[in-house]
């Protein structure tokens, strides 16, 4: 199994219970042993998605995949010799399964894209793999053949027609019927968005977190006005996503624009606009303008990337780019762009202005080689300053992320998980020189048993006023079925 604790780990234990034995340290998911029982295939999470073998006797994680930075959802073939995941060569290549060999060589895709649907922005990924059979859930759970020879061969099979959330698969197979014994997952998800009042100036919380909404809509993404006045989010209605408009004094809503896909959307500081891209795919380089008034969007450019953050002075936007990525500026007025931040071989992450617009805190994305923690530089002449000069916040084990400033500068909040779930923590700052003052704390822990940050984080945002943060939490209710399928 896989644990949070301590910024991650691989773990093993008797299954009848006993003690647990550390395999090896790291963001790690999808645990999955080998049909001889000798290694565990698992992929770490964050901003690579990498895949290892680790020996179950001990000894050092070994990388396959080659230069794939995202491969997950591991299954072994019968002989042990591969294994089928889902990912990417990098971001924005095509996403499907391959076929990755034990060891070693190039992943060889099966031919997933065109026969598995898209959900979401993303393809479903694979739960088991048993003789010819894959099972994966798209609402429901289905099944698509796989040859010999390592291809597709479609069309895919729905095995059941619940009304709930069919998900995770795990099939065995029913001797002497040629059918299956499946136990699944079915119940309900969704993210709902919460407030947590803040005091002093936004610098600490005060009481408790509230749900916006009682029903059962997913939601993300929320943007707030500086003004603290309108909340800009993005609302998954029958199929499609809605972009919506919240007045939060009277709570009347209006929808000001619909997509097929999720968009990624911010509302300037003044309140007067929303800036948006068509979809979050990292291939998605248009950004629009929309008046919260209502009318036609404005094209401000389709040579850009996905939008991140508005300068305090709602002059300029930043959106991040390219592989590695990096982030650059465009000048609302004149569309002028110019380069932010973009420093050697590794991805940034959510590079957000402080409020007097002389800070940019990021970090790098998470995985891999990268330096850990959240990054402090001061802006100069349009840039972030020399890597000599920025500040490092958190430096603990863990995946630290998602970083937003209180309004008055003078604290930095982010998501981490060097606790044992991902938290909302808060690193007071020297006012002046935005050192750390102290250490940081956790000021916000999910109740876990119902909710996590974890599925949300890519849609966080949050919204953030003087006295209120808004932000997404991820719920899930569920049971654990078992069917009997026959063979077809």
């Amino acid at each position: 199994f896989a644990s949070g604790e301590e910024g991650g780990g691989l773990y093993v234990m008797p299954a009848l219970g006993g003690a647990q034995r550390l395999l090896a340290r790291g963001p790690y998911i999808f645990p999955s042993f080998s049909p001889d029982g000798q290694w565990i295939a698992a992929n770490t999470y964050g901003g690579e998605h990498w895949l290892y073998v680790v020996p179950v006797s001990g000894g050092p994680p070994r990388r396959i995949g080659g230069k794939f930075d995202r491969l997950i959802s591991p299954l072994w073939s019968a002989d042990g010799k591969k294994i089928l995941a889902s990912g990417w060569e990098r971001v924005g290549s095509e996403l499907d399964w391959w076929l990755v060999p034990v060891d070693g060589g190039a992943p060889v895709s099966v031919g997933a894209r065109g026969l598995i649907p898209m959900v979401r922005g993303g393809i479903a990924i694979p739960r088991t793999w048993l003789d010819d059979s894959v099972f994966y859930d798209d609402r429901n759970l289905m099944r698509i053949r796989l040859s010999t020879e390592g291809k597709l061969i479609g069309p895919a099979e729905r095995l059941t027609s619940g009304s709930a959330n069919e998900t995770a698969p795990m099939a065995i197979a029913m001797a002497g019927s040629g059918g299956w014994r499946v136990a699944y997952s079915a119940g309900q998800r969704y993210s709902d968005l919460s407030r947590l009042n803040l005091a002093k100036n936004g610098s600490q919380p005060a009481g408790s977190v509230e749900p916006l909404f009682r029903d059962r809509q997913t939601r993300f993404t929320p943007s707030v006005s500086a003004d603290g006045q309108k909340l800009a989010y993005v609302a998954a209605s029958l199929g499609n996503f809605e972009l919506r408009l919240r007045t939060l004094a009277t709570g009347a809503e209006q929808v000001l624009l619909q997509f097929k896909q999720s968009p990624r959307a911010r509302i300037s500081p003044d309140g007067f606009t929303v800036a948006y891209n068509p979809s979050q795919l990292e291939s998605e380089t248009t950004i629009f303008l929309a008046s919260t008034q209502g009318g036609d969007s404005r094209k401000l450019s389709e040579a850009c990337g996905l939008i991140y953050d508005w300068s305090p002075d709602g002059k300029r936007l930043n959106y991040r780019h390219g592989i590695p990525i990096r982030f650059s500026e465009i000048d609302i007025a004149t569309g002028a762009q110019s380069e932010l931040l973009a420093a050697g071989e590794f991805s940034f992450h959510a590079a957000k202005y402080s409020p007097d617009g002389r800070w940019l805190a990021f970090h790098y994305a998470p995985g891999g080689a990268a330096p850990p923690g959240i990054f402090l530089s001061p802006l100069r002449g349009g840039k972030v300053a020399s890597a000599g000069e920025w500040i490092r916040i958190m430096g603990r084990r863990g995946s630290h992320t998602r970083s937003w400033w209180s309004p008055d500068g003078n604290s930095l909040y982010f998501l981490s998980d060097a606790g044992a779930a991902l938290d909302i923590w808060r690193q007071k700052l020297e006012p002046v020189t935005k050192r750390p003052a102290g250490e940081p704390v956790v000021v916000y822990h999910p109740d876990t048993e119902t909710g996590s940050f974890l599925q949300a984080t890519p849609n966080f945002g949050p919204g953030e006023t003087r006295d209120a943060l808004y932000f997404p939490i991820y719920r899930s209710t569920s049971n654990v079925w078992i069917a009997e399928l026959p063979a077809r």
